[in-house]
């Protein structure tokens, strides 16, 4: 198939066409699904500091935090990973 084909048009994402898809095209994921995807144990930060009640119950999605409330979200994700991600500068 050529990078001309009216097939490669109209995707909307890249592809992978290879002998593991049986020569297919087959959408690649984003990293944001590939995270979900591996994650099986993602934490809930909102959920956890609504149960904290370090914010009001009606922040149930990020776009509805305030700016105080979004400092407090920022703080109890870098202490996560502050805890559970090694870097190597």
């Amino acid at each position: 198939m050529n990078k001309d084909s009216p097939v490669l048009e109209k995707m909307e994402r890249p592809h992978i066409m290879c002998q593991m898809t049986n020569w297919t095209p087959t959408p690649m994921l984003t990293v944001k699904e590939y995270c979900l995807a591996i994650d099986l144990d993602a934490p809930d930060f909102l959920g956890e500091l609504i149960s904290r009640e370090l914010i009001p119950k009606a922040n149930d999605s990020m776009k509805k935090l305030t700016a105080e409330d979004k400092v407090q979200v920022d703080a109890e994700i870098f202490e996560y990973q502050k805890i559970n991600y090694n870097t190597f500068d």
